[in-house]
Parts: structure tokens; sequence; C-alpha cells
């Protein structure tokens, strides 16, 4: 676990029944064809709608939350935070994240070949949390400084928090056998903020700056 300033990086775990209903999930959606047709930084990859849309997802996502709250709360503030009185710390904890809950929850399958392109969605999101739905080689890259990079590996079960302004990449699945749940989380305080005149960026241009993320 990583704590820099509001910066977060944690991991936890949710139990193997609950992996097996997320991928009986995946595996229903796709069923129905309910693929996500919007452009994301998601390359060679299925992409589901939001789940949280449906019946099926919400439920899923109820399961889950339980497993991640908690966690999330003590990441941000640690019972040994020296910048925090424990008054303050106690209110914070208790009340801040108190009704803490997915906004968006989407399934990405990587196919052979597939990664993820450097991004970050903190107008939309507070929080952001990948969930391995099966273990592979790769890892999950992200970027919480200029020169600091934290590799989480995909591993069954495991859940990868952090901040939604720590820019987040996937590396290039060479078998495409990656499953994960994408999530994004926000508080009751939260606040999504309007982007406006956002300038479109090429896909050769999000690669070359992917290219300068890396090297960086």
């Amino acid at each position: 676990m990583i704590i820099n300033s509001h910066k977060v990086e944690s991991v936890c775990q949710i139990p193997k029944d609950l992996v097996e209903q997320a991928i009986e999930t995946f595996n229903l959606l796709k069923e129905n064809k309910l693929e996500d047709k919007i452009k994301s930084c998601d390359i060679k990859a299925y992409r589901t709608k939001n789940i949280l849309q449906y019946n099926i997802g919400q439920e899923l996502a109820d399961k889950i939350l339980p497993y991640i709250s908690p966690h999330l709360r003590e990441s941000v503030y640690p019972s040994t935070h020296g910048a925090l009185q424990s008054a303050d710390h106690e209110f914070l904890k208790k009340n801040k994240l108190k009704h803490l809950r997915f906004s968006s929850l989407h399934f990405v399958e990587y196919k052979k070949g597939g990664y993820q392109l450097f991004n970050r969605n903190d107008h939309l999101e507070e929080f952001s949390c990948k969930i391995y739905l099966n273990t592979s080689e790769t890892n999950t890259i992200n970027k919480v400084s200029s020169n600091t990079r934290i590799a989480t590996g995909s591993k069954t079960g495991r859940v990868c928090l952090f901040n939604s302004d720590i820019l987040t990449s996937e590396e290039i699945d060479k078998k495409g056998e990656r499953l994960i749940l994408v999530g994004a989380l926000i508080s009751d305080t939260f606040k999504p903020r309007i982007l406006v005149n956002k300038p479109k960026i090429s896909l050769l241009k999000k690669l070359i700056k992917n290219i300068f993320f890396w090297k960086n």
C-alpha cells in the first residue's frame, strides 16, 4: 500500500465464490451481446456496458462492495496517519466515505495482444478499482509520479484500489487470457466535473503519449 498525500494504491481480495459469480455474469452479458461500443483506452479488448444498469450487475456490485469499502476507508485514513488528530481521523473515516458506492462497473476481456493505454477519470470518479477474475502473466501499471510506477500482478480475486487521479494502464496480454472487472467508486461528498472543450486525441497521439510515459 502506498500513501502519498491524497494518492492511494492498495490491494485486497474477494472470495472464490464471488469470482465465480462474476465470471458467470460476464458470460451471460457477453452471450446477450451487451458490448460497450463507446471508444475507450482498451485496445484489442471486449468491454461490456456499465453492468449497474442490469439487476444481475447491481446484485454483483452489492456483494463486492463490502469487501472493498472498509479496506479503502482504512487506506485513505489509516490509524497511523500522523497528519490527522484521532478525532478528525475517526470523523473522516466514518463519514466522508460512509456511503461509498459504485458509479460504474465494466467487464474487460483482453484478446491476444490486448492492452490498456494510460488513462484516468478523476473528473467522473473518486476512486478506481480493478478486480482480476483470472491469473495472468501481465500487470496493472499505475504511475503515481513522474518517476514512480507500481506494478500489480493479475491474480484471481485480487482487487487493486487507487485514487482516480493516478494514471493507470494494462500491460500487453500475449496470451489473451485476461478478464478484469473495472469499477469507479464515489462517496456522497464527491462532485463530478464537466470537462469543457476537451480536445480530441487521435489513437496515434495516445500511443505516442504512452510511449513517453513508459520512458519517463
